[in-house]
């Protein structure tokens, strides 16, 4: 896959005996704030797709759904692209972690243990253990990885959690504490406004 900046000057060929094929598709894409900017004008031009086919078969959705312009086709269109971008962006981080960070795997299969039990308290001698690491060793890699402690990134999962909860309706902030494994709400509430920047009921209202 190669990526072009708009207004970026660029030139090509191919073998004659043996042309390109090749599809294009013009999107826009914007960082929401300056790290996701910073990190988006950092991705390499040229990029070896480490799932070609199934990007291949996305292109020729995407071809299919632009021509025949059915009910609800840009949304589609819009849908194919952002997972296409999405393969891409994810596999480079990936890329770039296993090159980076020794035992990168056992330490994103610690990151679903956590997702998958939010409401658990997970000590870090649990979590080091079932990835067969010492505690030292593996908060040094977790960090590198995550770019948070073991205990901030419990924190991070139990608090976006507790938002999906609050915003389904289903919940109050006590029993959305609660479902999380907090038996003070009023520690629930700080870690909230900690983690979120807003307290749970400000979140509410926004």
């Amino acid at each position: 896959m190669v990526c072009f900046a708009p207004g970026c000057l660029h030139d090509a060929w191919s073998d004659p005996e043996d042309p390109w094929r090749f599809s294009s598709v013009g999107f826009s894409l914007k960082g929401m704030n300056e790290e996701s900017a910073a990190y988006l004008a950092g991705i390499p031009h040229f990029f070896r797709l480490p799932n070609p086919f199934q990007v291949a078969a996305l292109m020729e959705e995407l071809s299919h759904e632009w021509s025949g312009k059915r009910l609800a086709y840009t949304l589609r269109c819009r849908s194919i692209v952002e997972e296409i971008l999405f393969s891409m962006i994810r596999s480079l981080d990936q890329e770039v972690q296993q090159k980076s960070v020794p035992h990168v795997h056992a330490i994103q299969e610690i990151c679903r243990l956590i997702e998958n039990r939010p409401e658990k308290s997970w000590a870090v001698s649990d979590l080091s253990g079932r990835a067969g690491l010492s505690a030292p060793y593996f908060r040094r890699l977790f960090k590198q990885v995550t770019d948070l402690t073991p205990v901030q990134y419990q924190h991070w999962v139990k608090i976006n959690k507790a938002k999906d909860l609050l915003l389904s309706g289903e919940c109050n902030v006590s029993e959305a504490a609660d479902q999380l494994g907090f038996e003070n709400v009023y520690y629930f509430s700080r870690l909230f406004k900690r983690v979120a920047h807003v307290n749970p009921s400000e979140f509410l209202r926004r």
